[in-house]
This record gives C-alpha cells, sequence and structure tokens, in this order.
C-alpha cells in the first residue's frame, strides 16, 4: 500500500510538469477504508456545547429573637416571709433563634453567663450578695428543645446553651431561679443580666 501511494504521487508531479497545469490526485492520496483503517468522520458542525456554572455566596450566622426582659415568678410568692417559710422557686419563660446561613456545614454554639445580681440601692447591697452566694440561677430546658439544661455560674463563666447546625433553631426554655428555705431578704428589686454568646468560625450577628 505505501508503494502504491508513492508511486501514485510521482506520477502526479509528472503530469503537472508535462501539462504545465497542477493536477491533484485526491483519489490517489486518499487511504482506502479497510476494517483497519477507517477514514476520520467529518466534524458536526450542526452541534455545539455550552458549559454554565453558578457560585453561592456566604450568608451569615445571627442571633435572634433573644428575650429582651424576663420577670421571675413564684406561684407561693415572693414577699418576705414567703421567702422565709418556702423558699424561692421562681422562673420565667426564655427564648432564642439561630439562623446559620453560613453554608459551610459548620457547628455553632451558643454560649451564656450572669453578671450576678445587683440591689436597686446600696443599702440592699446584703440580700444581693446573699442571692449570689445562696441563690441558683439555671436553664430548664422545654421538652422538644436543643437548649440545654445547666446552671449558669455565679462568677460569670460562660455555660453552654445549645450547640446546633441548623440553618434556623428555635431554642426555648425557663429561667429559673431558686433559694433555700429560712433565707432572710431584704425588701427590693434585685436585678441580673444574661449575656449571650454565639460562636463559629466565621463572625456572627445578634439582632
Amino acid at each position: 500500500m505505501k508503494k502504491h501511494l508513492l508511486g501514485a504521487f510521482l506520477l502526479g508531479l509528472t503530469v503537472a510538469g508535462t501539462l504545465g497545469t497542477a493536477t491533484a490526485f485526491a483519489d490517489d492520496t486518499t487511504p482506502a477504508a479497510t476494517p483497519d483503517n477507517t477514514p476520520a468522520a467529518a466534524a458536526d458542525s450542526t452541534k455545539a456545547t455550552t458549559n454554565g456554572d453558578i457560585s453561592f455566596g456566604a450568608g451569615t450566622l445571627s442571633l435572634k429573637n433573644v428575650t429582651a426582659s424576663a420577670s421571675l415568678l413564684d406561684q407561693k410568692g415572693l414577699s418576705v416571709s414567703d421567702v422565709y417559710l418556702n423558699g424561692v422557686n421562681a422562673s420565667a419563660p426564655l427564648t432564642a433563634t439561630v439562623e446559620d446561613f453560613l453554608g459551610n456545614d459548620g457547628t455553632w454554639t451558643l454560649m451564656l453567663s450572669q453578671d450576678g445580681w445587683q440591689a436597686s440601692s446600696a443599702n440592699l447591697d446584703k440580700t444581693a450578695q446573699i442571692l449570689k452566694n445562696t441563690g441558683t440561677l439555671s436553664i430548664a430546658s422545654d421538652e422538644g428543645s436543643k437548649a440545654k439544661a445547666s446552671d449558669i455560674p455565679a462568677d460569670g463563666t460562660a455555660t453552654e446553651y445549645a450547640t446546633g447546625s441548623d440553618v434556623i433553631t428555635e431554642l426555648p426554655s425557663r429561667l429559673t431561679f431558686n433559694l433555700p428555705k429560712q433565707t432572710n431578704v431584704q425588701t427590693g428589686k434585685y436585678t441580673n443580666t444574661l449575656n449571650w454568646s454565639l460562636n463559629d468560625s466565621a463572625s456572627a450577628t445578634q439582632e
């Protein structure tokens, strides 16, 4: 086959020299199709492809719907005599919602701490100290909630309120305060502040 092709090529040159006209021998220079030598198929000019892509940007990790204020109430009453005879078992509803739109399949952790009891006037500082030393501020989880039942340390150390990875997580619970019987308190108002902290590998926001 190779000798045949070479001969045809030389013949073509000879004829072109004799006649002075360039003559193409396309049929002779194209290999004959055999089972072992199939001509390449011509490109299909009626078809084409388009590559597409899409990208998603990261959102935010947010703490929302946090209870702004909670007045602790005891069904047995909170008079000085009630406290002395029955102790205190007061509670108030508490809630928070975590929205995780970071899109990184990460896990967030919500921490909670307290500033400690403060008296509304200086002459009540004695009772404020009793509340800090003797009382227990804690979280009681609602049924089905991811909020964890735990004490909130009086020294300001943060405790884990909840952890998760869902996009939107509602975290209802109850804030409770307990004081033992035979505690002599002074008449007046006492306040405390809870501090929430939402942590993740990216920055978090609170609304």
